[in-house]
């Protein structure tokens, strides 16, 4: 988590009003793939982890960390996760 925190500061200045995120891939306990929101109205930070990852046949057992909770609304940008209760 700390590296989501880390690569979530990178987006400072830039994503104003949405919130710095972080979000890295993790197969095998190696991160696979790691993504940041960079730009405002732009893909958030799990996509771009996920568009990291080099062999996407890995994503399937892998497990998805981002330094927060996943985004499940549709505004500039589509809903990152669906949520089903």
């Amino acid at each position: 988590m700390r590296r989501c925190v880390e690569l979530a500061s990178l987006g400072l200045g830039n994503i104003a009003p949405n919130p710095m995120v972080g979000s890295l891939v993790v197969h095998n306990n190696k991160i696979i793939g790691e993504g940041y929101h960079k730009i405002y109205g732009k893909q958030h930070a799990e996509v771009n982890a996920i568009s990291d990852v080099e062999d996407k046949s890995l994503l399937k057992e892998s497990l998805l960390y981002v330094s927060l909770e996943p985004c499940n609304h549709h505004g500039k940008t589509p809903a990152m996760c669906r949520l089903d209760y």
